[in-house]
């Protein structure tokens, strides 16, 4: 097998610089975290890196905890495919220059790394970028239609009062509510909370192509808590969607 130098080159560096390839697969994958983080807060008025600290940065691949995962694996793939090539490429050029045969059990692992490696690598590429956003996107939709929890909040050395608001986000310094009555944002300094009190939880998650009537009854009773405690609230999502 002939292969370009270059190649074995790349592979050659790949190889022995996986540890830098799979730190930059991190840095690039934290950005991109912040950058779903942002849109999701831009969906609110707020400027996320204005208001959050770097332990707030830092957070956030464990506060989204399926993107973090999604990461995971890519790395462990990314570093499978590199060094299966490295079996493949490099090592089976070196024993052809050697007029040596390749290993059985060499070929198939470089093999491997590649078949199957690879595709799933790029598949998990692309769902990193995509499932994110279906998740903040219905994150968004939960919360404006009112299909989440509603808090009482009561802050500052007047204590200022809020009642019926959604839990938007919080950082470090920050809690961020929802108010739906006056379609606005209210960011409150977690050193002015007096008390949070949950007033009403958050609706069970409903199945649109499998309706439990366990948790249609369940949801009713949850939009009549609602309509008792949050007389001007108006839920806009339905029985029928999560």
């Amino acid at each position: 097998m002939i292969v370009d130098k270059k190649i074995i080159s790349a592979f050659n560096f790949l190889n022995e610089h996986w540890v830098l390839l799979t730190t930059a697969i991190v840095l690039l994958s934290a950005l991109t975290g912040y950058l779903f983080t942002e849109f999701y807060y831009s969906e609110f008025g707020v400027d996320f890196l204005h208001f959050s600290e770097l332990s707030d940065l830092v957070l956030l691949p464990i506060i989204n905890r399926h993107f973090t995962l999604a990461i995971g694996l890519a790395v462990i793939l990314a570093c499978l495919i590199i060094r299966g090539g490295y079996l493949l490429v490099v090592r089976s050029e070196y024993y052809a220059a050697k007029k040596k045969e390749v290993g059985i059990v060499r070929f198939i692992i470089g093999g491997l790394a590649f078949v199957i490696y690879t595709p799933i690598f790029a598949i998990l590429s692309v769902g990193v970028f995509f499932y994110p956003f279906q998740e903040i996107n219905a994150k968004i939709n939960k919360t404006k239609s009112g299909l989440s929890g509603y808090y009482s909040v009561v802050y500052s050395k007047n204590e200022n009062h809020l009642s019926c608001v959604n839990l938007v986000g919080s950082t470090t310094a920050n809690l961020i509510f929802w108010q739906s009555e006056k379609q606005e944002t209210i960011i409150i300094p977690r050193s002015q909370v007096i008390k949070i009190v949950v007033m009403v939880a958050a609706p069970p998650e409903i199945n649109p192509s499998k309706i439990d009537p366990a948790k249609v009854k369940e949801y009713e009773r949850w939009a009549n808590k609602i309509k008792k405690k949050c007389i001007h609230i108006k839920v806009l999502g339905q029985v029928s969607g999560s």
